[in-house]
């Protein structure tokens, strides 16, 4: 565990340096300026790669802030940089750390399943569904059971992309079988209610998915986008929450278009 505000400035060993920029990297502490830090964290994980180039794992942490920056490109591109330099096999089998979490420690392990299931999403956002689909079928029993609901509502958004929305639901009965309280699930069901054309359940659900998760600015596009094709109310509250999301550092170019896009139907 490093010592620290957020730990960068305090970590002189390599592995600790590591240690304290995944910390800021996979969000497990609360902050008012991620984006800054996520930032941080990245200029730290790419000094890393520079001092240690065989090292895979810098480029894993790249891959995890370019996506949450929303440079979805950039980090499918660093995820293969991770692959190549050898993450996953036998000299490289994962990186695990220890925190403290409320005065218990708790071990972060980060191993290729979690490196898959990020990339099977990169896949998905860069519009490559095929590619997202098949590395989610991989998946599906081989990976830790904390991220079967995670892999099971991925394949149903992957179906429902294709028109498949039986397959969809499906797939949201296994995610919710999992997690009933996993928010992406409640999102692919909003979006079932809205492929069934029952636009009052679809908004009650983004409802849900937005309460269970906040911060995350996908849920209120979704309800603030179907809002205003409705009539319903909120709209406005909806993409100026939004706005504060994407100063604090919560989404990328694409949740800035997709706002703008949407603040121009008002």
């Amino acid at each position: 565990m490093c010592d620290g505000e957020n730990g960068l400035a305090d970590a002189p060993d390599y592995d600790e340096r590591l240690a304290a920029a995944f910390e800021i990297a996979l969000e497990l502490d609360e902050t008012p300026d991620l984006y800054g830090e996520l930032v941080e964290a990245l200029a730290e994980f790419q000094a890393l790669a520079t001092l240690e180039p065989f090292r895979p794992e810098p480029m894993l942490g790249a891959a995890i802030c370019e996506a949450a920056l929303g440079r979805s490109e950039k980090a499918l591109a660093s995820l293969k940089a991770c692959w190549a330099l050898g993450f996953g096999d036998a000299r490289f089998p994962g990186f695990a750390f220890q925190r403290e979490d409320d005065e218990e420690i708790e071990t972060v392990d980060l191993g290729p399943g979690q490196a898959r299931m990020l990339q099977a999403e990169l896949h998905f956002e860069l519009g490559d569904v095929a590619a997202a689909e098949a590395m989610a079928d991989r998946l599906d029993g081989a990976i830790d059971v904390e991220y079967e609901a995670h892999v099971h509502t991925l394949k149903g958004l992957c179906r429902l992309a294709a028109d498949d929305v039986e397959g969809a639901q499906r797939n949201l009965g296994e995610a919710l079988a999992w997690d009933r309280n996993f928010p992406p699930a409640h999102f692919l069901r909003g979006r079932l209610w809205e492929a069934r054309r029952e636009p009052a359940k679809a908004l009650g659900t983004y409802d849900r998915a937005v309460r269970l998760d906040p911060d995350e600015p996908q849920f209120r596009l979704a309800r603030a986008r179907l809002r205003l094709e409705t009539g319903a109310a909120g709209a406005s509250q909806d993409l100026e929450a939004i706005d504060r999301q994407v100063a604090a550092g919560y989404g990328g170019a694409w949740v800035i278009a997709a706002a703008a896009e949407l603040k121009n139907r008002r």
